[in-house]
C-alpha cells in the first residue's frame, strides 16, 4: 500500500505541477487505432500555448529531427485520454497537412517534441515557394514544318495541320519532362486529340477524329506528325494535354490540373464552281414577280457562299423577261422579281422554255420548263367621265355611285375569284368604305351614302379606289365637295326659375338634368330651339311643328311650337315619384332632349302616427316601444322636422298619464315615449295626436292586463275546500293549474314567470316538483304528482316569483292514506366486524331493510344505493360529488352489501343508504342517517421523506457549511398506498454512503464527520430526523462523481424498501458552490416545469372540452335549423331565443287554430265503458280525408258503422247481455285471419298483367285511404275483413271500363266511385240501392276527418323548437 500511495502521490504531482503545455479550444473526443486493432480515446484541441507562444489551427510550422523534415499546416492537437475543457499536459501529438498540398497533401502525426519552435514563418514560406516553382505551369508549341494552325483560324476545305513540337515549362521557366511528388519521380506524357464539334456547339457530342500520345525526345520535345486533307466543313478543336505516365491522369497532388493547350479553328467551303436551280414559286402568272433561287456549290459538292459578282442571264422564246436584281441569301443567289409578260391563250396558261446562265462559273448554264397563267389585276379604270367626277358636289348624307373595271398587265380582264374593289373616303373621321365584286364580269358598281360627323362647314373629301389585298395596282383618286345638311340634329330646352335673382332670364337645361320643384305646383315658361348639324337655329314652320312631340301632354298647339314655347308641366304630388320629361323631333332620325322633374315637399298639412312594436300596452306600466309621428304636406309627403316644431305636437287619451310623456326627434321623426295608462277598462284605447291643435290623427292601442299581483289556483276542492283522499304512492286525480292576475283582477299574460309548488315537510312528491314557467297566457300547469309519506293531512301551495317578489296562492289540502307497497323508511344492521379496516381491504357488511308505512318489508323491486364518502357527515341530501355509489336492485325489501373494496387512504369515512328513482339516478327519495367508518394504514413497506430535498452538492473543503450533506430531513414509514404507518415501531436507522457507479473504488467513498462510514439515527413512532449530516474534512471521493445516501431500517424482521438520495461530490469549493447553485436552480426549474405542465394540461383539457361542447352545440343547432327549414320555416343560424320564442308562439297558435277548426266528425255516441277490452265503434276507428270518399265509404259500410269492436269474445258477450242484444259487437279473437287480403296486395289489373297506360280513373284500394288514430294493427285486420278488396275510382264510366278489362283475366272486386256510384263484385250497378245519398242525409254516421297535414307539420316544428330550447342553443 505504501508503494501504491507513493505512485498516486507522484501522479498527482505530475498532473498538478509538471504541466508546461496548455491545451485549449476543446473540439471533441475521437477514437484512434494506435497499436493493433485496439482503439484509444484522444481529445482534440484547436490550439496550444507553449512557453508563452500560441499555436493554432491553420498555422504554418516545420518539423525537426524527422526524416524528412517537412513543412505543413496545423490541423488539430491530440491529447491521449478523455478530457472536458482546457487542460495542461506535458506532451501530446500534432496532426499536420504537408505543404505544398499540390505536391504532397497528406496528413501526418508527430509528437509535440518534433515541432520546430525556433523557425520563422518567412523561412517556411520561402521553402514552400521554392517547392512550388518546380511544378509544371504551361506548354510551348512550335511548328517546325510550317502549316501552323492558330486559335480562331478559318481555312478552306482540304487544309493540312502541320507537325507540332511541344515542350513543358515549369513555374521557374525551365523545360521539364518529369514530375517529383511524394519523394518519387513520375514520367510526363503529352496527348494530342483532334475532334469535330457539332453545329449545336456542345463539346460533349464532339466526334474525335484522331488521338496520339508521345514521349519526349533528347531535346525534351514532344513531336506530333502532320494531319492532311481535312475536307469536312465545320468547327474543329485540337487539345494538347499533359498526362502522368500511361495512366491517363490529368491531375496531380491536391487535384491540381496538369497544363494543356486548346486550339479552335474552322474549315469552310471553297469558292463557287457550279449551281443548281431551286424550287420555283407556283403558279407563275403574267406580270407577277417571282424569284429564281440558284444554289451555289464548290468542287466538293458543298453548298458554298454566293457573290453578287455572278450576274445571271435569262432567255425565253415568246416572253419578255426582266428582273430587278440579285440577292445573296445564305449559299443561294436569288434572282429577284422576275417578271414574265406575254400573250397567254386561255385561263389554263401556256408552257415556255427558259434558260438561266451564270457566265463566271465553270458549269454556268441550265434550261428549265415553266407554265405561265394569266396575271393578277394590274390596273383599274372608271367608266364614268373623270372630269365630271372631279367637280361633283353633294349634300351631307346623300348617295353617289361609281362604275369601275379591272385588267391585268397585258390588258386582259381578269377572272380571278375574290377580286374585291374598294373605295375608301378620307378627309373626315367616320367615313364609310364601299366595295364591289369584279370577279365575274371584270367590273362593278361602288355606291352608298356619305355622312360626316361633327360637321360645321363645307368640306372636301377624297375617294381612293383600289383592290383589296393588292399593293401593285395603283389607286384612283377622286375629289368631292360635301355641303352641310339642313336636317334637325339637336334640341335646346330653357325654363324660368323664380327663385333666382334674374327670374325673367331663361335657364338652359342640360341633358338628363334634375329640376327640383314643389309638389303639386306647375312648371311654366318652358321654351326650346331646333338646331342643325352646325348648331344653327332652325326656324320652326308648320311642317317642323307637326313633327315635335312632348311626353307630358297629348297635343300641343302649333302656334305655341312656332313661337318656340313648350306646354307647362304639372309637378307630381309624391316626392318619391320623379317625372321623366322628353321633347322629341320625329324626322328621318328621331332627335330628343330629356330632363327629370323631382318634387319637393310643401308646408305641414297632416301627420302620420306609427306604432312601433306590438299594439299591446300593459296597464300601469310604461310602454316599452314608443310611437313616432311624421309631418306630412297636403299630398302626404313627409317633411323634415325642426326642433321648434316639437312644442306644437300634443298627445291625449282616456286614462293616459300625460305628465310622463317625452318627445324627441330621431331620423326625421317625432318620437313620443313614456306612454302609460293608469286606469280604464281593458281593450282598445284611442290615442289622439295633434299638431298646432288643427291637425289631428288617431292611433289605437290595445290595453292589456298589467303585472301579476295575485295567483289563481285551479285544482280539486274548488267548490268544497275539504282534504282530498290520496293513497300513498299514487297520483293525484287532476293537474294543478295556476293563473297570474293583475291588480284589477285581469289574467296577466306574463310569459316565463317561475312558479314553485310548496308543500308540507312530511309530504314527498314524485317526480320532485320543479320550477314551472308560465306560458304566453300567464298560466302554468303542474303534472299529476305521486304522493308519499306518513299518513295524515298535508297541503300543497303554489307560489310565483315575479321581480324577486313572491305571490302565494291558496292551499290545497290532501289526506294521505297508507300504502303497503311504497317504501317509506330504511333500516340497516352491521353484520361483520366493526371499523376501522385496513386500507385496500373490504368495508364491513351491512344488511338494509326497506320498510313500508306498516313497518314491514316491501315486496316490490327498489333501486337501493350505498353511498360512501370521506369527510364530515352531510346534511339531508347534500351528497358530495366525489362520493362512491354502490347500486343494486333490492328484492323482497332486503339486501346485504358485502365485499365492497375499502379506500386506499386513511381517515374518517361516512356511508348512507338511500333509494333512487332509477338505476342510474342520483336523485335520492329515501335515505338513512350517516354511518361512521374509518380506515387504518397497512404494514410499513417503504421509507420516504415528508418533502423532496432536491439534489444536494457537497465538497471536502475546510468550510463546514460546504460539507453539510443534509440540514434537516424527516423520513417517515408508509404503507404500499403512501399512508403514514409504523407508529408503534421503534428501531435504528442505518445511514451510509455508497458509490453510484460500480467503477468507483470503495476507498474513494466520502466519509462522515469523525471519519465514519456509517451513522445510526433513532426511528421512533415511524419517523426519523436527519440533522446536520456533515462530511469529514478532506474526505476521500472522486471530484464530480455522484454518490448515494443509503438509509435503511436496522430491523431485519421487517421488509421495508430503503430510502436512497443521490448527491454530487466535489473537491473544489468554488466548483461546489457553482454546482450547488446550478443544482438548486435545476430542481426549481424542474418543479416549475412540472407545475406548468400540470397547469397547461388542465387548461388544454378544459379548452378541448369547451371547444368540443361548442362544436357539438353548433352542429346540433345547425341540424335543428336545417330540420326547421325543411319544415317550411324561415329561420337562420343567427336566430336568438327571442326569435325562437316568437316562432314557438306562432306555431302553437296555428296548432290551436287547426285543432279547434271545423272538421267532419262522426256523431255516433261513444260507448261509455271503453276500457282495456274494448277497442271502439267502427265509425270511430278510422278517419278519411276526402269528403266524397268518406261519404261513399260510410254509405257502403252503413250497416257496420255502429258495430262495437272488442278484444275478446267474453267482453262481447257481456256487452250483448247488458244491451239486451241491441248493440252489434265484433270480437277480434273470432276473426279468421288466414283468408284476409294482404295489406300490400297489388291491384287486380297489375296482377292480371294489364298495362297501367290502358287504365283510367285512378284505381286504389279503399283501405289505403283510411287513417287510424289508434291501434293501427288491429284496425287493419278489421277493415281488411269488412272492406275486402273494394276499390275506389273517379267515375262510373271509368269503373265499368276497368271491370270489363279485369274480368277477362281475373275476379274483379266491388268498385266505389268518388261521385257516389257502386258496382258490386257480381257486376250489378244502377238504381237507388247502388247510389250513395248526400252527406247531409247520412246524419253524422260518417267517418271523421283527420287533422290536416299542416297540424302534423306544426307538431314537428314545435318539437324541434323544444329540442332547440332544451339544448340551450
Amino acid at each position: 500500500q505504501i508503494h501504491r500511495h507513493f505512485a498516486e502521490w507522484l501522479k498527482d504531482c505530475h498532473e498538478r505541477h509538471d504541466k508546461q503545455i496548455k491545451f485549449f479550444k476543446h473540439c471533441g473526443v475521437l477514437m484512434r487505432n494506435v497499436s493493433g486493432s485496439r482503439k484509444t480515446p484522444y481529445t482534440a484541441y484547436k490550439a496550444i500555448e507553449w512557453d508563452g507562444k500560441v499555436y493554432t489551427k491553420g498555422q504554418l510550422i516545420r518539423t525537426q529531427r524527422t526524416v524528412p523534415v517537412i513543412c505543413g499546416t496545423i490541423r488539430k492537437f491530440l491529447l491521449s485520454g478523455e478530457y472536458d475543457g482546457d487542460i495542461y499536459a506535458v506532451g501530446g501529438e500534432i496532426e499536420v497537412v504537408q505543404e505544398p498540398q499540390s505536391l504532397y497533401g497528406g496528413n501526418r502525426y508527430y509528437p509535440l517534441s518534433k515541432l520546430d519552435r525556433a523557425v520563422a514563418i518567412e523561412t517556411i514560406e520561402e521553402i514552400l515557394q521554392r517547392e512550388e516553382g518546380k511544378l509544371p505551369a504551361s506548354l510551348e508549341v512550335d511548328w517546325p514544318e510550317d502549316d501552323e494552325v492558330i486559335e480562331g483560324q478559318v481555312s478552306l476545305a482540304g487544309v493540312t495541320i502541320g507537325t507540332m513540337a511541344v515542350r513543358i515549362i515549369n513555374q521557374d521557366g525551365d523545360v521539364i519532362h518529369k514530375l517529383h511528388t511524394n519523394h518519387e519521380t513520375r514520367k510526363l506524357l503529352i496527348e494530342q486529340r483532334l475532334s469535330l464539334i457539332p453545329p449545336s456547339g456542345n463539346h460533349e457530342d464532339a466526334v474525335e477524329l484522331s488521338s496520339h500520345v508521345t514521349t519526349h525526345d533528347k531535346m525534351s520535345n514532344f513531336l506530333f506528325k502532320k494531319i492532311e486533307n481535312l475536307k469536312a466543313v465545320g468547327q474543329y478543336r485540337i487539345i494538347v494535354q499533359v498526362a502522368l505516365n500511361e495512366s491517363g491522369m490529368y491531375k496531380y497532388g491536391d487535384g491540381r490540373n496538369l497544363p494543356s493547350r486548346v486550339i479552335d479553328f474552322r474549315i469552310q467551303e471553297s469558292p463557287a464552281h457550279k449551281f443548281m436551280v431551286g424550287i420555283l414559286e407556283s403558279p407563275l402568272r403574267v406580270g407577277c414577280p417571282f424569284n429564281i433561287p440558284l444554289d451555289m456549290q464548290d468542287e466538293f459538292g458543298h453548298s458554298t457562299k454566293a457573290t453578287l459578282d455572278a450576274q445571271p442571264l435569262l432567255e425565253s422564246n415568246g416572253l419578255v423577261l426582266s428582273f430587278s436584281g440579285t440577292e445573296v441569301k445564305g449559299n443561294s443567289l436569288i434572282i429577284k422579281d422576275v417578271v414574265a409578260t406575254g400573250n397567254v391563250m386561255s385561263q389554263q396558261g401556256k408552257n415556255f422554255q427558259m434558260t438561266v446562265s451564270v457566265p463566271c462559273l465553270a458549269m454556268g448554264s441550265q434550261t428549265l420548263k415553266i407554265r405561265l397563267l394569266p396575271g393578277d389585276p394590274h390596273s383599274l379604270y372608271i367608266i364614268d367621265d373623270t372630269q365630271q367626277l372631279k367637280s361633283l358636289s353633294f349634300e351631307n348624307s346623300s348617295e353617289i355611285s361609281l362604275h369601275v373595271g379591272v385588267v391585268d398587265i397585258a390588258g386582259n380582264p381578269t377572272l380571278r375569284s375574290r377580286l374585291i374593289v374598294q373605295c375608301k373616303f378620307s378627309g373626315s373621321p367616320g367615313l364609310p368604305t364601299w366595295t364591289c365584286n369584279c370577279s365575274q364580269g371584270g367590273s362593278g358598281v361602288l355606291a352608298g351614302k356619305i355622312k360626316l360627323k361633327k360637321y360645321k362647314k363645307e368640306q372636301f373629301i377624297r375617294a381612293k379606289i383600289d383592290v383589296q389585298g393588292s399593293k401593285e395596282i395603283l389607286p384612283l383618286e377622286c375629289r368631292f365637295l360635301v355641303k352641310p345638311s339642313t336636317k334637325i340634329c339637336s334640341i335646346n330646352v330653357f325654363y324660368r326659375n323664380p327663385s333666382l335673382s334674374d327670374a325673367d332670364d331663361p335657364v338652359k337645361l342640360k341633358r338628363g338634368q334634375d329640376i327640383y320643384w314643389e309638389a303639386g305646383e306647375t312648371l311654366e315658361g318652358l321654351s326650346f330651339q331646333l338646331l342643325d348639324e352646325v348648331k344653327r337655329v332652325v326656324e320652326v314652320d308648320d311642317k317642323l311643328a307637326s313633327k315635335i312631340r312632348v311626353n307630358w301632354t297629348g297635343s300641343v298647339p302649333v302656334e305655341h311650337l312656332k313661337n318656340s314655347c313648350l306646354p307647362d308641366i304639372i309637378i307630381p304630388t309624391n316626392v318619391s315619384e320623379s317625372r321623366f320629361c322628353q321633347v322629341a323631333f320625329a324626322g328621318e332620325k328621331t332627335v330628343d332632349f330629356s330632363f327629370n322633374i323631382k318634387p319637393l315637399a310643401g308646408e305641414p298639412a297632416g301627420i302620420k302616427v306609427t306604432i312601433h312594436g306590438e299594439r299591446e300596452t300593459r296597464i300601469g306600466l310604461i310602454r316599452r316601444t314608443p310611437i313616432s309621428v311624421a309631418l306630412l304636406d297636403s299630398f302626404g309627403n313627409q317633411l323634415t322636422v325642426r326642433p321648434n316644431q316639437l312644442e306644437f305636437v300634443g298627445v291625449s287619451a282616456d286614462g293616459l298619464d300625460e305628465s310622463l310623456l317625452s318627445k324627441s326627434i330621431e331620423e326625421n321623426l317625432i318620437v313620443i315615449s313614456n306612454i302609460q295608462f293608469n286606469q280604464g277598462p281593458l281593450g282598445s284605447k284611442e290615442l289622439v295626436v295633434s299638431y298646432s291643435n288643427d291637425i289631428k290623427e288617431f292611433a289605437v292601442l290595445q290595453l292589456v292586463a298589467g303585472t301579476p299581483v295575485t295567483l289563481q289556483v285551479t285544482a280539486w276542492g274548488d267548490e268544497v275546500r275539504q282534504p282530498l283522499p290520496v293513497l300513498s304512492g299514487t297520483r293525484i286525480p287532476d293537474q294543478i293549474k295556476v293563473q297570474l292576475l293583475d291588480g284589477w283582477g285581469n289574467p296577466s299574460p306574463e310569459n316565463g314567470v317561475k312558479v314553485l309548488l310548496g308543500k308540507d315537510p312530511g309530504l314527498k312528491l314524485s317526480p320532485a316538483p320543479g320550477v314551472e314557467k308560465t306560458n304566453v297566457e300567464g298560466s302554468a300547469t303542474f303534472p299529476r304528482f305521486s304522493l308519499s309519506g306518513k299518513c295524515g293531512e298535508f297541503f300543497l301551495q303554489p307560489r310565483a316569483v315575479y321581480n324577486r317578489r313572491a305571490i302565494e296562492g291558496r292551499k290545497l289540502l290532501i289526506s294521505l292514506l297508507p300504502n303497503t307497497e311504497t317504501p317509506v323508511a330504511l333500516r340497516y344492521k352491521l353484520l361483520s366486524h366493526p371499523t376501522p379496516v385496513v386500507v385496500g381491504s373490504s368495508w364491513p357488511e351491512f344488511q338494509v331493510e326497506i320498510l313500508s308505512e306498516e313497518e314491514s318489508r316491501v315486496t316490490a323491486n327498489v333501486n337501493l344505493c350505498m353511498v360512501i364518502w370521506k369527510g364530515k357527515p352531510i346534511k339531508e341530501k347534500e351528497i358530495p360529488s366525489s362520493a362512491e355509489w354502490h347500486r343494486t336492485v333490492a328484492n323482497n325489501g332486503c339486501h346485504i352489501f358485502r365485499d365492497l373494496k375499502a379506500s386506499t387512504t386513511t381517515g374518517e369515512f361516512h356511508a348512507m343508504f338511500c333509494v333512487t328513482d332509477s338505476p342510474n339516478s342520483k336523485t335520492v327519495s329515501l335515505f338513512t342517517e350517516c354511518v361512521s367508518m374509518s380506515t387504518k394504514p397497512g404494514p410499513p413497506s417503504q421509507l420516504l421523506p415528508n418533502t423532496e430535498p432536491g439534489t444536494p452538492t457537497v465538497s471536502n473543503a475546510r468550510v463546514a457549511i460546504n460539507r453539510v450533506l443534509i440540514r434537516n430531513l424527516k423520513l417517515q414509514l408508509k404503507d404500499s398506498f403512501g399512508n403514514l404507518c409504523g407508529k408503534d415501531l421503534d428501531c435504528r436507522l442505518s445511514v451510509t454512503i455508497q458509490p453510484c457507479e460500480q467503477t468507483l473504488k470503495s476507498s474513494e467513498v466520502p466519509k462522515f464527520e469523525g471519519n465514519s462510514s456509517r451513522l445510526y439515527v433513532a426511528l421512533r413512532k415511524g419517523e426519523a430526523t436527519l440533522q446536520n449530516l456533515t462530511l469529514q474534512e478532506n474526505s476521500p471521493g472522486t471530484d464530480g462523481a455522484q454518490y448515494i445516501l443509503h438509509c435503511e431500517i436496522g430491523n431485519q424482521a421487517i421488509d421495508i424498501r430503503p430510502y436512497m438520495l443521490k448527491f454530487l461530490f466535489y473537491n473544489d469549493s468554488k466548483k461546489h458552490a457553482e454546482m450547488s447553485a446550478l443544482a438548486r436552480q435545476r430542481d426549481a426549474l424542474m418543479h416549475a416545469v412540472k407545475m406548468y405542465e400540470e397547469t397547461f394540461n388542465a387548461h388544454k383539457s378544459l379548452h378541448n372540452e369547451i371547444m368540443q361542447g361548442y362544436k357539438e352545440a353548433s352542429t346540433k343547432k345547425k341540424s335543428f335549423v336545417i330540420q326547421l327549414q325543411k319544415l317550411g320555416l324561415s329561420i337562420s343560424d343567427s336566430c336568438g331565443s327571442h326569435d325562437i320564442s316568437r316562432l314557438v308562439e306562432q306555431c302553437s297558435q296555428e296548432r290551436e287554430n287547426l285543432m279547434h277548426g271545423n272538421r267532419r266528425q262522426c256523431l255516433l255516441s261513444e260507448y261509455m265503458d271503453v276500457g282495456s277490452e274494448v277497442l271502439g265503434k267502427i265509425g270511430h276507428l278510422a278517419l278519411v280525408a276526402n269528403e266524397d270518399i268518406a261519404c261513399v265509404l260510410s254509405w257502403h259500410m252503413s250497416g257496420d258503422m255502429d258495430c262495437l269492436v272488442t278484444f275478446t269474445s267474453k267482453k262481447a258477450k257481456e256487452i250483448h247481455k247488458l244491451t239486451g242484444g241491441t248493440q252489434q259487437v265484433l270480437p277480434l279473437d273470432s276473426i279468421y285471419r288466414k283468408n284476409l287480403s294482404d295489406w300490400k296486395k297489388s291491384l287486380p289489373h297489375v296482377k292480371a298483367g294489364i298495362s297501367s297506360n290502358l287504365i283510367t280513373g285512378n284505381p286504389i284500394f279503399a283501405r289505403k285511404l283510411l287513417h287510424f288514430p289508434k291501434d293501427e294493427a288491429n284496425c287493419r285486420i278489421i277493415f281488411t275483413m269488412l272492406l275486402g278488396d273494394t276499390i275506389i275510382m273517379d267515375n262510373l264510366e271509368a269503373a265499368n271500363e276497368y271491370r270489363n278489362r279485369v274480368v277477362k283475366q281475373t275476379h274483379c272486386p266491388t268498385i266505389l266511385t268518388r261521385n257516389g256510384f257502386r258496382i258490386r263484385s257480381n257486376g250489378k250497378f244502377g238504381g237507388n240501392q247502388n247510389r250513395a245519398p248526400s252527406l247531409d242525409r247520412l246524419r253524422g254516421v260518417v267517418f271523421g276527418e283527420p287533422m290536416p297535414e299542416q297540424y302534423a307539420k306544426c307538431i314537428k316544428q314545435i318539437g324541434e323548437f323544444c329540442s332547440l330550447i332544451c339544448a340551450g342553443l
